[in-house]
């Protein structure tokens, strides 16, 4: 019986070791103080090993920032358990929700926080909220030459990294999808799509998704952050044309 309890005890040991965080998402050295969210990655499944209140919000003197994320009473974690979401109060990042013009995110601008899980932690600085809806005109398709294979965007803005990665897709001029391995660059400032093979000259198309939107909430339709009593335009997303040369 003793040698039986030993042999569990190491296994559990290992098996907590396992789980090693491998991300902070969004990971940009500057967010806006509305960011709504945080994703962070494991390398194993590690729902029921790793839990919310084991992730800190740190000021710049690292004291706990009390009550910064939200609690639902139940975790946000991928259905292969190796991704756990975190969430600011919309309440408290929305203007006039709590109290008349009012914006109580934990998040002052211009200050240095850190988010921590053990010795695992992201630094960055708060910038001015971001309060406009998404505006893909003021992204930047980089210049496609035969026979490349990669296609990368930068936005104007920090995205949501989770949805850019299956809230985008590549197609040809014939609105077929193409096969690409999609990495997000510049922790959220940008996306790379990688061709399985080389892009043939002629036209192209990046699909948006209505349901893209960046870190602070807004979509391609409408801000978070707009008056109650506006109502929201219907959108089935967006079209960008471009050009592989």
């Amino acid at each position: 019986m003793t040698r039986i309890l030993a042999t569990c005890i190491l296994c559990l040991s290992f098996d907590v070791q396992a789980q090693a965080a491998t991300s902070f998402e969004p990971s940009a050295p500057v967010l806006p103080s509305n960011t709504l969210r945080f994703y962070i990655s494991f390398d194993h499944p590690a729902r029921g090993m790793v839990h919310q209140s084991d992730i800190k919000l740190l000021d710049s003197n690292d004291r706990p920032v009390n009550n910064a994320f939200m609690d639902f009473g139940q975790e946000l974690w991928s259905p292969d358990g190796k991704r756990l979401t975190v969430l600011f109060d919309p309440g408290k990042v929305k203007r006039g929700v709590e109290a008349p013009h009012s914006e109580l995110s934990p998040l002052k601008e211009e200050k240095v926080f850190k988010i921590t899980l053990g010795t695992f932690q992201h630094v960055f600085r708060v910038g001015p909220a971001v309060r406009e809806r998404i505006d893909p005109a003021s992204w930047v398709i980089s210049t496609v030459r035969n026979p490349a294979r990669t296609v990368e965007i930068r936005f104007d803005r920090v995205m949501d990294t989770a949805l850019l990665e299956d809230q985008l897709e590549v197609e040809d001029e014939g609105g077929r999808p193409v096969s690409c391995i999609v990495q997000v660059i510049g922790g959220g400032r940008g996306i790379r799509f990688k061709s399985a093979r080389p892009l043939k000259k002629g036209g192209y198309q990046l699909k948006i998704s209505p349901i893209l939107e960046d870190v602070a909430g807004n979509r391609i339709d409408e801000a978070l952050d707009h008056s109650v009593s506006k109502t929201s335009d219907e959108s089935s997303g967006l079209v960008i044309q471009f050009v592989a040369r």
